[in-house]
This record gives C-alpha cells, structure tokens and sequence, in this order.
C-alpha cells in the first residue's frame, strides 16, 4: 500500500498550511507564527507553507515556504509530493476565505482529501465556517458550495478543532463516521503579556492629558473596527458618554483612526474624549490595554471563544465589558470574569459597566480573575499543550 511507501515518516515534523503568516499582518497571521512557536518549543520541526513571497528573516529562515500562484494552482501538486517525500503530518488553519478562489476552492479540498489517502496524516483546525443559507440566492448557493467544501475537507481529517462550542456542534453533520466528535482548542491571544505598571501608568497620564481634562476612566477597545463591530460600539460609547462625559475612550488597532473621524462628524462633542492609535506593534498594544480600566468589546454574535481580542484583554489583566449569547462557551459564561450582558442589551451593559467604574477594587478583582481564566483555559501553552496529546507524530 501506498501508505507505506513514505520514505521518511519524520513524525516530529509538522507542515502547517494557513493563507497568512507574518510579515504579512493578520488574526490567522498572528495565530499561525504564535501556534508555529508553541510547537517548535515542544520539539517539533515546523514547515510553514503559504502563498507568501518575501523573504523571512530570523527565526523561520528557510521553514517558511511559499506556493507560487496560492492554494488554488498547480503547484499544489509539486507541494504534495514534497511533503510525502520529506514525510511528518499537515496542520491545516482552516478560513473558507483565505484560499482563493473567491473562498469557493473545491479543489483544495480535494488535493487535501487525496494527500490524506497516500498516507498524509491531516489535523484541521477551524477558524470560520461556511455563510449562511439566508440572504438571497447568491447566498443561498454560496452557503451550499461551502458546505460541500467543508464536507470534502473533512473527509481527509484525523482529527478535527474548532474555535468555539458553536462549531464544534454545527461542524458534527459534516464529520465522517470514523470520527466521532469535534475538540474545541480556544483562540489564545498573541499578545505576549509583559507586566510593566511603571510604563503603563506613564503612559496613562500622557494618554489623559492628550483629552487636555481630568478623566476619570479610560474605557478600552481593541479590534479591526469592521462594520459589525462599529454599530455596536457607537451605540454602547455614545450612551456611555451621555452618561459620564468624564470618560476617555481609547481606540485601539487598525481601523480605529477611520472609525474616529467618523465619530468626528457625527458626534464631535464625543470624538474630542477619543484617542485612536492605528496600528500598533503587539507589545505596544499591550502596553496601551494595561492604561485600560476597562475593555468594551461588544461581540456581535456573543463572546466565544474564537474572539482573540477578548482573550488579548483577558491575558493582559484587563476587565472585559460584552455580550453574552446561546454561542457563549460556559467557562467564558462567568460574571466574576467577565462583565456581561446578554446579546443587543446595551442598556443593561452600560449600567453595569458605570456602576463597576465607581469600585476600582471590584474591577480589579474582575480583571484579576479574567486573567487566571485565560491561563488556565485558553493561553498557548495550555492550547498547544492539548493540540500536542491528539497529534500522531
């Protein structure tokens, strides 16, 4: 058989396959080099394979490897017979999106189905699922072709993870009958957390006197600013603002500049409390979510544990505000670590948040406890550790 004829079956090495990987900026980027660390800590020989064409430089000289033309060229086959020839197992980051072909690559999952039938062990971790069978018939057919990708795809897996509880459930219909269950390995921050309270403070007083008025609180939030989010978080910081114009609001991450200038023109009043950062390095988002007495992150679908920038306040210590719903994963689901509010109810999570902001101590405490959740259920230790123990190699 076929599955013998692997020459070398180097078990230690792992061929992560993922559409991003630094210096290209991204969630998956970042997941990917920070997955990539934990495992080379653990011994293992990392190959990374991207369609990615400048030279890396440092530590992954040489093991990052790109694929000339993407995931949806002939060059998979050529990427195919290497990774049999040089053996060791496929760790797939798995977004419908990042694959090309409009996100409708049929044939990938395919390639991935036939490298597992020549003796390829394949392990797929699950970032997003396929869109919705609502919203007209564009919709409607794109929701079926990604659900037929997806049943393709998992037909090659050895094992299966998903980001949150809600997949691990919608994901089961699609398994094959050889395997019985989906895992969930949380999304970690990667953020490394570096506790600097000298620096964070510093920083805070320069930030307050940017506003040129005492302050009595500086209310975080850290995200991309895309549509879903923005909505949400206009409604929550304008209440919050009607409510306590002592506030400083402090936008953190790309696309925080854009969604403060348009605060500019609808709320001026509002955006002269707001300071928008841009883009940040990851030890200066850090620093800059430490100067927070609180994180407002207002999830759209409820918290789950798929949402890395919750988990970047919860391990940097930082009382997280958001919402709660039926995609909440029970661990997170915990008032002593989270403040929370159940899905679209703005009004009771603003109370909440201004009546914590007048006990430092209590939102300490949350902030506190946010923390010790986070390392002990979802840091990259604790995930790669798990990640590790289902892997054949």
């Amino acid at each position: 058989m076929e599955v013998f004829e692997i020459k070398h079956m180097v078990r230690s090495q792992i061929h992560l396959l993922t559409p991003e990987f630094p210096p290209s900026i991204g969630g998956i980027a970042s997941h990917s080099q920070t997955l990539a660390d934990g495992l080379r800590e653990k011994g293992h020989r990392v190959f990374v394979w991207c369609p990615q064409y400048s030279e890396i430089e440092g530590d992954y000289a040489g093991d990052v490897r790109a694929i000339p033309g993407g995931f949806c060229s002939n060059s998979l086959l050529s990427v195919g017979r290497r990774i049999r020839d040089e053996g060791g197992i496929v760790l797939l980051q798995w977004v419908p999106h990042g694959f090309g072909l409009r996100s409708y690559n049929i044939l990938f999952c395919l390639w991935l189905w036939q490298l597992s039938k020549r003796g390829v062990p394949v392990y797929i971790l699950v970032h997003e699922l396929f869109r919705r069978l609502s919203g007209g018939v564009k919709f409607f057919c794109s929701g079926i072709v990604h659900r037929i990708m997806t049943y393709t795809l998992l037909q090659s897996a050895t094992k299966v993870w998903a980001s949150s509880g809600a997949y691990c459930r919608h994901l089961l219909p699609y398994m094959p009958s050889r395997l019985s269950s989906v895992s969930l390995l949380p999304s970690f921050s990667s953020l490394e957390f570096k506790e600097t309270p000298s620096e964070a403070y510093k920083l805070k007083l320069l930030l307050i006197s940017k506003i040129g008025d005492t302050s009595d609180n500086i209310v975080g939030h850290f995200s991309t600013f895309n549509p879903m989010i923005c909505d949400k978080l206009e409604d929550l910081i304008t209440k919050l603002y009607a409510s306590n114009k002592k506030l400083t609001f402090l936008l953190i991450g790309r696309g925080s500049k854009r969604f403060h200038q348009e605060l500019k023109f609808k709320f001026p009043e509002l955006a002269c409390r707001c300071i928008s950062t841009g883009l940040l390095l990851d030890e200066e988002i850090s620093l800059h979510l430490q100067t927070c007495d609180l994180l407002l992150q207002p999830c759209p679908s409820g918290v789950n544990a798929r949402h890395t920038s919750v988990m970047s306040g919860l391990a940097n210590g930082v009382p997280v505000a958001t919402y709660r719903s039926w995609r909440t994963e029970r661990f997170l689901n915990c008032n002593k670590s989270m403040i929370l509010a159940n899905d679209e109810d703005s009004e009771n999570l603003c109370r909440k948040i201004l009546a914590l902001l007048k006990f430092p101590t209590k939102l300490s405490e949350i902030g506190r406890s946010g923390k010790r959740l986070y390392y002990k259920r979802c840091s990259k230790d604790v995930v790669v550790e798990h990640l590790v123990k289902d892997l054949v190699i």
